[in-house]
């Protein structure tokens, strides 16, 4: 582990805004889209070739929430993950999962800003049932 990672920080402080035993949720500081989410490993791990089969199961079960929980929200939405992993991940942070909920056509590819406001109190009610 680095001396410094950002994310192990959260984690140990429990910033986040829900988990499971492996993973934790938090919003983006730096968000692509408004809504953007990042899933962070609690333990710290460079690259997804690091996570046991538990991990990986549990990884997959919680973007399978969140999709579900992304479109309970607001039907019209979907989701971009993208994965930062090993030498492509920030300097200061360790594996994690960017997750971008999107409306079809958003200009998203072509790099255009996004004028969506994302449902924030609606989308935390439904990730709390």
């Amino acid at each position: 582990m680095p001396l410094s990672c950002v994310f192990c920080e959260l984690v140990k402080h429990q910033a986040w805004i829900h988990e499971t035993t492996h993973f934790a949720l938090v919003w983006d500081i730096a968000p692509m889209r408004d809504g953007h989410l990042l899933i962070l490993s609690k333990p710290h791990h460079e690259s997804l070739s690091e996570l046991n089969s538990i991990e990986l199961d549990e990884l997959m079960a919680l973007q399978l929430q969140l999709l579900q929980v992304i479109k309970a929200t607001d039907p019209s939405l979907d989701v971009t993950y993208i994965l930062n992993n090993g030498l492509l991940k920030d300097e200061g942070t360790h594996f994690h999962l960017h997750v971008l909920p999107r409306q079809p056509h958003d200009g998203f590819w072509e790099g255009k800003p996004s004028t969506f406001s994302f449902p924030k109190a609606r989308f935390l009610e439904n990730l709390s049932k």
